[in-house]
């Protein structure tokens, strides 16, 4: 049998072996409310990852919750501001659309045409902000699909902008 468990040891995942390594220890404060499990599990992984002794109680976790929300939100605007930045979009987008497309397969014209930027665009009849694609590849699922003029596009604002370009075409 215990060559068994052993070899359940060596295939646990990374978590298994945490928690084996957490409940073999002495020191390990213990979990009474039903609700603090996720914030216990954090706080064993912080406290052993630093190396530090366990200084926290269940009584703590009112305290614990509070400092992790802070903590979370002044980490969110930082992760606001990377990821709307500019130039996480493009090497988002272009290491998303040199996944689904083969680019090599296709001439470099056909590249220089449709292996583009998406541009954020702001609709004008509902004011929302949505990526304008066309001409290039947006996702659907694992797979980009090619959009064109007469494409059928999911995004907001599509028709908006065809409705208002048929509209205004007439009051010239």
């Amino acid at each position: 049998m215990a060559a068994s468990i052993q070899f359940y040891l060596v295939q646990a995942p990374p978590i298994i072996l945490l928690l084996i390594t957490i409940f073999k220890r002495q020191d390990v404060p213990k979990q009474f409310a039903s609700l603090d499990c996720g914030v216990l599990m954090i706080m064993y992984a912080l406290y052993i990852s630093m190396g530090q002794p366990f200084d926290f109680t269940q009584s703590d976790m009112p305290q614990i919750r509070r400092w992790w929300c802070l903590h979370l939100l002044g980490e969110a605007e930082r992760f606001y501001n990377l990821v709307t930045s500019e130039r996480f979009r493009r090497k988002a987008h272009f290491l998303w659309l040199d996944s689904v497309v083969t680019w090599r397969r296709f001439s470099s014209t056909y590249q220089q045409d449709f292996r583009r930027m998406y541009v954020l665009e702001t609709c004008r009849q509902c004011k929302e902000v949505y990526k304008n694609c066309i001409p290039g590849y947006v996702g659907r699922g694992r797979r980009g699909e090619l959009q064109a003029f007469y494409s059928d596009d999911s995004h907001p604002a599509f028709a908006a902008i065809f409705v208002n370009f048929v509209q205004g075409w007439g009051s010239e």
